[in-house]
């Protein structure tokens, strides 16, 4: 008898005549098996059914003899080559099931099988919900199965993929997805424009690893900490304050402050504090200016009045960007001129 894996390929009875040459004998009412076998109230071949029926033609005109001379290696090759094949129909099916299910489950609102059959699509994984395309509650169509190594990409319609794997247990989970995830690579996504900026991602970037690149990018992440600090001045602003007058006329104190930004600068802000003989502020006075181009000079004046100004010994001046938005969405649209290699740069930064 000749086992592959575990598999039962054909009961064989070697007899030798004594002079050199072997002969195979095959008990034939154990050839056929019962390999129709039901399913759902359906009959489907057994997976290995096609080695029983290519090797059966194959030996269709021997029938009737009880002993066959054979080339024992040309026929082992013959049918070691029928087994794999037929041993990856079987895996390919299987990857195709997984998908079906996978569908069902989705069509039923069964969440706890989806995250099952597609952990790496668990919301839980990540720092932000994770959503499907429309698609993916319309039962697709499968439209091919191909194998790339120990991964089975699975396609459907339209122009969407699945990646199926067997993992250690043996059993066939979904690893990644390609345009079925909503990763929202649009401009309102803030994450997602950097990393694809930065380098983190390209078009070639499959759903999960979308999804896990904009994790990467959170406020006081690794990652943004980095960005933050190589693009400070984009960030935070560069501005030079040129100089500072103060004019006291009555009860009433001009400043006017001149300065100059080294980018183009955005809605910023020019304030003024006035500290007492200890050092607190004690008055502060602000003014918003709306955008002011890279290498051009501003002039702003702020009135400060009232009683207090005489306590007032010493005059503080800053200017900053006026952050109106929350920290990613600020370090994605404040102009950093981010590179392709900012990524691998931070990984190395790592180590």
């Amino acid at each position: 008898m000749i086992m592959f894996g575990t598999a039962l390929i054909v009961p064989l009875h070697i007899i030798s005549t004594g002079d050199g040459a072997l002969f195979l004998n095959i008990s034939y009412h154990r050839f056929f098996p019962d390999y129709l076998r039901a399913r759902d109230g359906r009959f489907e071949l057994h997976p290995l059914s096609c080695i029983y029926i290519l090797t059966a033609v194959s030996l269709w005109s021997c029938i009737g003899k009880r002993r066959l001379y054979v080339d024992m290696k040309k026929y082992l090759f013959i049918v070691l080559i029928i087994g794999l094949l037929c041993s990856c129909a079987s895996d390919e099916n299987k990857a195709k099931n997984t998908v079906k299910k996978y569908f069902t489950a989705l069509s039923h609102k069964d969440t706890k099988t989806a995250y099952e059959l597609f952990p790496n699509s668990n919301p839980q994984k990540y720092g932000s919900i994770v959503t499907l395309k429309r698609v993916a509650y319309t039962n697709p169509e499968i439209t091919a199965v191909k194998q790339k190594g120990n991964t089975y990409e699975v396609d459907f319609k339209p122009a969407a993929c699945l990646y199926v794997e067997k993992n250690g247990n043996g059993d066939f989970v979904i690893t990644d997805s390609r345009n079925f995830i909503d990763v929202q690579n649009d401009n309102l996504n803030s994450q997602y424009n950097i990393a694809s900026a930065t380098g983190a991602i390209n078009d070639a970037s499959t759903d999960i690893h979308v999804l896990e690149a904009e994790d990467l990018i959170r406020d006081n992440s690794g990652f943004f900490n980095f960005l933050k600090k190589k693009y400070n001045k984009y960030y935070n602003g560069d501005f030079k304050v040129l100089s500072n007058k103060k004019d006291k006329i009555g009860n009433v104190v001009f400043v006017k402050v001149t300065y100059q930004t080294s980018i183009d600068a955005h809605e910023h802000a020019v304030v003024v504090n006035g500290k007492d003989k200890d050092g607190n502020v004690i008055v502060t006075k602000q003014k918003n200016i709306d955008w002011l181009d890279a290498g051009h000079i501003n002039s702003v004046t702020l009135i400060i009045n009232g009683d207090m100004i005489n306590y007032i010994k010493d005059y503080e001046v800053n200017i900053g960007l006026f952050m109106n938005h929350d920290p990613v969405y600020w370090l994605a649209y404040c102009g950093a001129p981010f590179s392709k290699g900012d990524y691998k740069e931070f990984l190395k930064s790592k180590h």
